[in-house]
């Protein structure tokens, strides 16, 4: 008679798609290990998480409290993209016309967590 074990491999880092947290406190210890050095990094990174988030099924309280947590910076990151195109000449260049549209991009993967916290309460659950 033999014994055999099979030995897996676990994970220690979330795999390619998902979610860096899936709670508040994950959330805010995930917020300060990011650096803020690299502001199109950083932009990339919350909204990265943000659409990834999206995917996750959450209790809608609990997805409320991440999407509080990550509105602070949500609005850091538009205050510097507002740097590229407020109070600037229109028709604004291209480079003005992107820096509006990651912010706008932004501010729609947020409402989207938002959103996923209401439609329990519009769907009558």
């Amino acid at each position: 008679m033999t014994n055999e074990f099979t030995l897996t491999q676990t994970q220690t880092q979330p795999s390619v798609g998902a979610s860096a947290f899936v709670d508040a406190d994950g959330c805010t210890a995930w917020l300060r290990a990011i650096s803020l050095t690299n502001i199109p990094r950083y932009y990339e990174t919350i909204l990265v998480q943000l659409k990834r988030l999206a995917e996750v099924d959450l209790a809608p309280r609990e997805r409320a409290r991440i999407a509080e947590i990550v509105r602070e910076p949500v609005m850091f990151l538009h205050t510097e993209l507002a740097r590229r195109y407020a109070g600037k000449p229109q028709p604004a260049a291209e480079r003005e016309n992107d820096a509006a549209e990651q912010a706008l991009v932004l501010w729609h993967a947020l409402w989207s967590q938002y959103s996923a916290c209401l439609k329990p309460l519009l769907d009558g659950d």
